[in-house]
């Protein structure tokens, strides 16, 4: 080789390195050229996580590498539709902003299995009342000569006789969970009426004292006080209600969670203020609190709404045409999940684009559900000219 072609050669891989360098550490750096703008414009992050993992990620119809959950730092800033999906499972997807050096978060995806209700069946005479708690089923059974409180700890367990009584003196019974997970069993006989505390664990049964309760409500003219007693049973008054007819119902702690049955009011108190005590005053007839007890869901029948009672904020996630018959938050993220007649739906908290909406039960007339083992079910009843049917069907694997 000729002798001037070496520092040729030289210069120009130090011309390509020099060239090639800053071209690398700027990629690394996340640094692409946007075609569209004719511009170099740093890249953004997307964090992608889904419940079961493992679901295929694309983005504008592109399959990536990863599966979820993952992190894709080389996302180019403007519009995209992320697409979230697992064989076997419904999809996902939403339309999201990515921002240059910015991440944007879509990390509370639920993903259903798309499978038909299980056909296994359990038929009842009478509507089960589920514990919000333990999800287990009381409900009551009549023979004509008597009736029976029996108990069933999930679909698959035997039932579990906690009460048996004759029907002749009975007019009216019924059951009810308390907020100690013992059942309230109550029946009328001519005037009188009686209540009975039972047990679950210990198979215990015993007069039920309303006065044992600290918190009371007591009506005058015109208004509802609700008050309650210190260690040296002296009442302190803790709010002013409208008039009405209230039943404490479960709520985290410090809250109270009142029911006006007569007007269909839902209402929270924080017993900590001393001035602004009630919280939430709304028409409701359904409820229910997240696990952690951030956030309530409640519906006057036709609007599904969730409330925050620390951030003191209220939204609605979506308005129906048919009455609500049932609403709970789904165990395995922040989804709500409410059945009308034309069956049960989910709809998620991320307002992001739209709310993703899934059908997971095209089932009509679903009086109430409710799920079990930890989510991997749900259970539904039917009202039949016969009594009630309870379904079930898989949600996850």
């Amino acid at each position: 080789m000729p002798k001037f072609w070496r520092p040729l050669l030289f210069f120009i891989f130090v011309a390509a390195f020099l060239i090639s360098a800053p071209i690398v550490v700027l990629y690394t750096a996340g640094y692409r050229y946007q075609f569209g703008a004719n511009k170099i414009v740093q890249t953004g992050i997307l964090n992608v996580a889904s419940f079961p993992k493992g679901a295929s990620i694309f983005i504008d119809n592109k399959k990536q590498k990863e599966n979820t959950p993952a992190v894709i730092d080389d996302v180019m800033p403007g519009k995209h539709i992320v697409r979230v999906q697992k064989d076997g499972y419904t999809s996902w997807q939403k339309t999201l902003e990515i921002n240059s050096k910015q991440t944007t978060f879509a990390d509370d995806i639920i993903l259903f299995l798309e499978q038909a209700p299980e056909s296994t069946t359990i038929a009842l005479t009478t509507e089960p009342v589920i514990n919000k708690s333990t999800k287990q089923w009381i409900y009551i059974t009549d023979d004509g000569s008597w009736i029976e409180v029996l108990m069933k700890e999930n679909f698959d367990t035997l039932p579990k006789s906690l009460l048996r009584l004759p029907k002749q003196k009975l007019q009216t019974y019924s059951v009810k969970w308390t907020d100690t997970n013992e059942i309230l069993f109550i029946e009328a006989t001519g005037t009188k009426q009686a209540k009975t505390l039972l047990n679950v664990k210990t198979d215990e049964q015993k007069p039920f004292d309303e006065k044992l309760s600290a918190l009371s409500i007591k009506n005058l003219s015109d208004r509802s006080v609700l008050s309650i007693k210190d260690e040296n049973n002296v009442a302190k008054i803790i709010a002013y209600l409208p008039l009405g007819s209230y039943i404490f119902d479960n709520s985290p702690n410090p809250y109270f969670l009142l029911s006006d049955t007569s007007h269909n009011r839902l209402i929270i108190i924080d017993p900590t203020q001393t001035q602004e005590t009630i919280l939430l005053n709304v028409s409701a007839n359904q409820w229910n609190w997240s696990k952690t007890g951030g956030a309530l869901l409640f519906s006057d029948g036709f609007d599904v709404a969730v409330y925050s009672p620390t951030s003191h904020r209220q939204e609605t996630l979506t308005r129906v045409s048919e009455p609500i018959t049932g609403l709970k938050w789904y165990e395995k993220g922040s989804v709500a999940i409410f059945a009308s007649k034309e069956g049960i739906e989910a709809i998620e908290l991320d307002q992001r684009s739209q709310r993703n909406k899934t059908t997971l039960v095209e089932e009509p007339l679903v009086n109430q559900f409710w799920f079990e083992n930890d989510g991997e079910w749900i259970v539904w009843t039917i009202e039949k000219d016969s009594g009630v049917e309870v379904v079930r069907k898989r949600l996850q694997k």
